[in-house]
């Protein structure tokens, strides 16, 4: 998997576009690349993160 990774990003650094891309976009693919699954990490259809992030403890 990290091979499939590292290459997947090797071939994105080379495009001249890569530092502008949109970044939700590259991961997405990036998970298609590698064979996980981008909806365990995002919601494609409203790009929001698939569950809130968890509340943090208040430690004021």
């Amino acid at each position: 998997m990290w091979d499939r990774l590292e290459a997947f990003l090797d071939e994105q650094e080379a495009k001249p576009d890569f530092l502008t891309r949109d970044f939700d976009l590259l991961v997405i693919e990036a998970c298609d690349a590698i064979g996980a699954d981008p909806t365990l990490i995002y919601d494609i259809r409203g790009r929001d993160r698939a569950e809130p992030e968890p509340a943090t403890a208040d430690s004021s």
